[in-house]
């Protein structure tokens, strides 16, 4: 019950997500009890929207069939302080896009033919 309620929100956040500009991937993952949103976007501008867009959604996730285990953001370095300065101006201590659960990550090495910032969140299931 808890899986095919949260399965039901996740396809809420990403036919909310489909309609973003700035996205330039969004999905969700499952192994076991744990679920993974993987998203991109081209600017952290583009993802800090997102952030907001489906924050009730996924309130509504946390509420009730998930707990949020922890959120990552990946970007270049110029980007870094961009989301940082989000997550400080909305001023949230738990949950999802706040000081408990952001982990940041510069880009180093490697290459990529697009600009772009990353967000990885996992989720545990509740059974």
């Amino acid at each position: 019950a808890d899986a095919d309620a949260a399965r039901a929100i996740c396809k809420e956040i990403v036919a909310t997500t489909a309609g973003e500009e700035n996205c330039i991937y969004h999905g969700w993952t499952v192994c076991g009890d744990t679920l993974t949103c993987r998203e991109a976007y081209g600017s952290a501008v583009g993802l800090a929207r997102h952030c907001e867009g489906v924050a009730a959604s996924i309130e509504r996730l946390l509420d009730g069939p998930a707990t949020l285990r922890e959120g990552q953001l990946h970007a270049s370095l110029s980007q870094l302080p961009v989301l940082a300065e989000f997550v400080e101006e909305r001023r949230r201590e738990t949950g999802y896009c706040s000081r408990e659960t952001q982990r940041f990550f510069a880009a180093e090495g490697g290459f990529s033919r697009y600009e772009v910032q990353q967000s990885m969140f996992g989720f545990f299931l509740r059974r």
